[in-house]
């Protein structure tokens, strides 16, 4: 009996704080409160309603439990997400430095291919004004098929290996290495 004329009177105060009640309405609430409740203070029903355990709030604290669990399982998910997110912005600030630095030596190598290529242009103008102004005599030299044939001088590295030879094998009598002794025509301007 005593649950039902707090539940009665706890009824009469949510009429009386609705919204959409009116203002005599909320007087009649508040005085049918004070009637169901007898003089019993506010707090000491509530105290009782919440002193009750009848599965109501084993329920709500086991909910409030489990969201709790999620609450901290989803802000580690989180944390975790923003730490690897840092991570990934640090690579790509480091990425974009890079790029950078990589434009600039390119933009630096394509000057200087730029500065080669004027060089070799004004080369070879320079080499076809002297080709102009050379006499004809001179422009009669022995064609290709005319010239005797040069064998080209053996890599270094074969000198190197016999000096590497030598160091290693008892002291034998070298044959001086053999250049090319065809004599050059003299360069012209």
């Amino acid at each position: 009996m005593e649950r039902n004329k707090w539940e009665t009177a706890i009824r009469c105060l949510e009429v009386a704080l609705h919204p959409h009640t009116s203002d005599d309405e909320v007087v009649a609430g508040v005085n049918g409160f004070r009637r169901t409740a007898a003089g019993t203070p506010l707090r000491e029903i509530c105290l009782e309603f919440a002193g009750r355990d009848d599965g109501v709030a084993t329920r709500w604290r086991e909910k409030a439990e489990r969201l709790a669990r999620e609450n901290l399982g989803l802000r580690r998910k989180l944390e975790a997400a923003e730490r690897d997110r840092g991570a990934t912005l640090r690579r790509l600030r480091e990425a974009e430095q890079r790029s950078g630095e990589l434009d600039e030596a390119l933009r630096a190598a394509q000057r200087r291919a730029d500065e080669a290529e004027q060089r070799f242009a004004d080369f070879r103008a320079a080499h076809a004004d002297m080709a102009d102004s050379a006499p004809r005599a001179e422009m009669a030299r022995p064609s290709a098929a005319e010239r005797p044939v040069r064998t080209p001088p053996p890599p270094f590295r074969t000198f190197l290996a016999a000096a590497r030879q030598r160091e290693n094998q008892p002291e034998t009598v070298m044959p001086p290495p053999i250049f090319n002794a065809t004599p050059r025509a003299p360069w012209t301007a």
